[in-house]
């Protein structure tokens, strides 16, 4: 994922560093401070970004183009993870 970029609606960006994921596996992209594994990663904000009532991450590639987008609202509880 080196390159690539997770946004929010405001265009809060984190650019992924040198991270790898295996086929099958998962990562999950923690907000605040903290040391990087092979299942978390750290933005190292002070501040969340993601909106709880509503809020739409969105994955570009290194290239600048997107890869996925998930949104989500607080009217729907089982929008729990994109």
């Amino acid at each position: 994922l080196k390159g690539w970029v997770l946004k929010d609606a405001s265009n809060h960006r984190y650019t992924f560093k040198n991270i790898k994921i295996g086929a099958g596996k998962t990562l999950k992209v923690r907000t605040g401070k903290g040391s990087d594994t092979a299942s978390n990663t750290f933005q190292n904000r002070a501040a969340y970004v993601w909106n709880n009532t509503s809020d739409t991450a969105t994955l570009l590639k290194a290239s600048g183009g997107k890869a996925d987008s998930c949104s989500w609202t607080t009217r729907d509880p089982s929008d729990t993870y994109c």
